[in-house]
């Protein structure tokens, strides 16, 4: 199976609560793998941290398990509506990222450009669409906050589940740590490792790329898939407590 299609088989079925867990072990067991043991939702996971990709999924991951005393089993990183509408069935807090569409389509596309910007805006009408139900259970975080003010964001979480996690601190060295903490994990594990396309923080290179992708998706052929990105990107900030609110 070529990447193209292993990734095309990840967006498709990443909403099916029952077959996308079965597609990650089977995927594991024909590789060698291990992702199913590391990201995925099970009987042991105590939090679930998920987001469509580029939307601070790894700052949130990283920078809340800096923060923690002890190792949290957290399912995260697959970038999989099922373990959110998992997450929400075994009644366990889920933290659900949430970022501009035509922002987090284009800086994808710059980082994943084998990825075409149709199947990255129908992948996050399918993500969004899936989630949206069940994100009254949850805790949604917007791009912003994760990013700007992550300790609002886990004391919210904290009220909204009766959870006692670790606030990360919002002084700049603790930051700081957990970007430098992001740039090892890209070196590690991107097939362009430490490129500035795909390191997953802000990047100033990538702003020119960027906004040559938003100008296509301004244009016609792209037109509808935004606009319904555009609608459940709305619908999915009005569902779910979000930070500076109070518990539900």
């Amino acid at each position: 199976m070529t990447r193209r299609t292993a990734t095309a088989f990840w967006m498709l079925l990443g909403s099916h609560p029952r077959l996308f867990p079965l597609y990650v072990r089977l995927k594991d067991a024909v590789t060698g793998g291990d992702v199913a043991r590391r990201l995925l939702f099970d009987r042991d996971t105590e939090l679930v941290i998920e987001g469509y990709p580029r939307s601070a999924n790894t700052y949130a991951v990283v920078a809340f398990e800096r923060a923690q005393p002890a190792p949290v089993r957290m399912a995260h990183h697959l970038h999989a509506a099922s373990q959110i509408l998992n997450g929400v069935r075994a009644g366990r807090p889920v933290l659900v990222l949430l970022r501009d569409p035509r922002e987090a389509v284009a800086s994808l596309a710059v980082r994943s450009p084998d990825i075409s910007i149709a199947a990255a805006l129908r992948f996050y009408a399918r993500f969004h669409r899936a989630a949206l139900p069940v994100l009254e259970h949850c805790f949604v975080a917007p791009y912003a906050a994760v990013i700007g003010e992550y300790d609002r964001v886990i004391e919210g979480l904290n009220n909204r589940f009766g959870t006692a996690f670790a606030v990360p601190p919002a002084d700049p060295p603790f930051v700081a740590a957990c970007f430098r903490s992001i740039d090892e994990i890209d070196r590690r594990t991107s097939r362009r490792g430490g490129s500035p396309a795909t390191v997953a923080r802000p990047s100033p290179a990538r702003a020119e790329a960027k906004q040559r992708i938003l100008e296509r998706m301004a244009h016609s052929p792209y037109r509808a898939l935004v606009t319904e990105a555009e609608q459940l990107f709305r619908q999915c900030r009005g569902a779910g407590p979000r930070p500076g609110e109070g518990s539900a």
